[in-house]
């Protein structure tokens, strides 16, 4: 059995074998649309992310392994940005930190983790779960059978 690859998912010529120890980057592929890799983002993978390789026709977003809400976006024009993801009551929104060439990978890590913290500090967090849960079976369990309710 061979060892796994980076790129499964990629054309063979274009493949490394992954070094033991490694895990295998997660490659989520759209055709010709647009491409997902999970990878670490240090100097190193904006250097190389697809420098020599055809930028499918949606672009390319690297998502940190470590880190999921941040990433580097690179579109069809090659202009590589790194991104951050925050959640928001309207729903998620996608922050641009700058681009590879005004910061580097540290930075931009640094200022995606202060904008997830402060995101998170709004004020305006939701019940937890048990606090729902006990409303819900409140308002809801009256309506049930009792044989439901029991159990």
């Amino acid at each position: 059995m061979s060892r796994p690859r980076a790129c499964d998912a990629l054309p063979v010529h274009e493949c490394r074998p992954v070094p033991s120890g490694q895990a295998v980057p997660k490659v989520t592929d759209n055709g010709d649309r647009s491409m997902r890799i999970h990878a670490p983002i240090n100097e190193r993978t904006v250097r190389r992310t697809f420098r020599e390789r055809k930028i499918p026709r949606g672009g390319l977003t690297v998502v940190d392994r470590d880190f999921p809400d941040f990433g580097l976006r690179v579109p069809k024009n090659g202009k590589r940005t790194f991104i951050v993801s925050i959640a928001r009551q309207s729903g998620p929104h996608t922050l641009i930190l700058g681009t590879t060439d005004e910061i580097t990978a540290a930075e931009a890590r640094k200022q995606a983790t202060a904008a997830v913290q402060a995101a998170g500090s709004d004020g305006k967090s939701g019940p937890l779960f048990a606090d729902f849960a006990e409303d819900f079976l409140r308002r809801q369990g009256r309506r049930w059978k009792p044989s439901t309710r029991k159990g």
